[in-house]
């Protein structure tokens, strides 16, 4: 299968992408298996958070290159749009998932396989890891939501930067520039993004898909308007079960027992 979804621990999937001979470049195959796999554990409410991790020894090379210049020029056109109509209904999957999405990149990420790293919520990297755009230096543009995350990660003249110079940096950096959450050596890749999803499939995980909702969203809102929904999210959450419990427990200086409700 291209894309694998495995239970390592309760209440966590690891969605695998699975092509690891092309370095899991993403092909139209590939990219509708991620959306599907995606849709399947976002509707699972046996999942509580996800990890994105790549067989072997590549997280992701990005679009498959080889499919493009095979499709030639009268196919490419229309091969790109099939690839990034699966690939970018993945990179929404992931934005509109109710519960967290780590990533776990090991030996590099470049073009698309930077992109699927940068939507999602957290990411754990391979310290040593070759990390790269990549798109402007074969004479594309950005996708998979690069142009979108990155700017607001990064701002945008370093985005620029990023990407017109084509910079390869590894996972320190990353995490310097604010791309990732932590940089490890590559044998502790699986296990800390594994460890972190366990964690987070602990929590509020009611509260952590709201909070990642107005994170998301706010960009497009006024300061009013964003107060507004915050008072009215707060507001409603501890109204519920999990908002109940955390309160609760506070008081009773307890560690809570958060259920997703």
């Amino acid at each position: 299968m291209l894309v694998e979804v495995e239970r390592p621990a309760p209440a966590v999937a690891r969605v695998l992408l699975n092509r690891p001979e092309a370095r899991n470049a993403i092909d139209v195959a590939m990219a509708r298996a991620l959306r599907e796999a995606l849709d399947d554990v976002s509707a699972d409410d046996g999942v509580r958070a996800v990890v994105l991790a790549g067989a072997g020894p590549t997280f992701s090379a990005g679009g498959d290159i080889r499919a493009m210049a095979e499709a030639g020029s009268a196919g490419r056109e229309a091969l790109l749009r099939d690839v990034t109509r699966h690939y970018h209904a993945a990179v929404a999957a992931i934005a509109a998932m109710q519960k967290p999405v780590v990533a776990a990149v090991r030996g590099g990420a470049g073009g698309g396989g930077l992109s699927l790293m940068l939507a999602c919520d957290l990411a754990i990297v391979d310290e040593s890891a070759k990390l790269a755009l990549g798109f402007n230096a074969i004479g594309l543009t950005p996708d998979g939501g690069a142009t979108f995350h990155l700017p607001r990660l990064v701002g945008w003249r370093r985005a620029i930067a990023l990407t017109f110079l084509n910079e390869v940096f590894d996972g320190r950096r990353a995490v310097e520039l604010g791309l990732a959450t932590r940089a490890v050596p590559a044998a502790e890749v699986d296990e800390a993004a594994l460890s972190l999803a366990t964690q987070l499939a602990q929590g509020p995980t009611r509260a952590f898909a709201r909070t990642k909702e107005l994170f998301r969203t706010s960009p497009s809102r006024t300061l009013a308007e964003a107060l507004a929904l915050e008072s009215e999210t707060i507001a409603t959450g501890s109204a519920e079960a999990d908002g109940g419990e955390g309160i609760d427990a506070f008081v009773e200086k307890r560690p809570p027992r958060f259920r997703g409700l």
